[in-house]
């Protein structure tokens, strides 16, 4: 099943907080909004909708044009497996005494320092 993403920017948290509101009335209506700054301080904020089924170019043309954002790029996003995908690109992490893993990864333990007291 195919699913779809329909991101924009635009300059100012208001204005960005404001279209995704509006987006979340669209129809077919997405499945999750978001709201994020793009870089710190620059006042850049991206608004993404993500949608199970195509959603309405018109209706995105015009709240792009509404909030004064850059033009909805929609892309598809192809079906697959996102629990193996992490399982593969995420290695743990090591952080000075901490080891961060998942179940996967277990056998990945290293060994300890001997003032580790369990």
């Amino acid at each position: 099943m195919l699913t779809y993403t329909a991101l924009t920017t635009l300059p100012g948290k208001s204005q960005a907080d404001a279209l995704g509101e509006a987006l979340e009335e669209l129809e077919p209506a997405p499945t999750g909004v978001g709201v994020f700054e793009v870089e710190d301080g620059k006042e850049i904020w991206e608004v993404g909708g993500y949608f199970l089924e195509a959603p309405d170019d018109i209706a995105l043309a015009l709240l792009s044009a509404a909030y004064d954002a850059n033009p909805f790029v929609v892309s598809e996003v192809p079906d697959q497996d996102w629990v193996a995908k992490v399982r593969r690109e995420l290695p743990p992490v090591e952080a000075g005494r901490f080891f961060v893993y998942g179940g996967h990864d277990a056998e990945l333990l290293p060994s300890w320092p001997h003032w580790f007291v369990d």
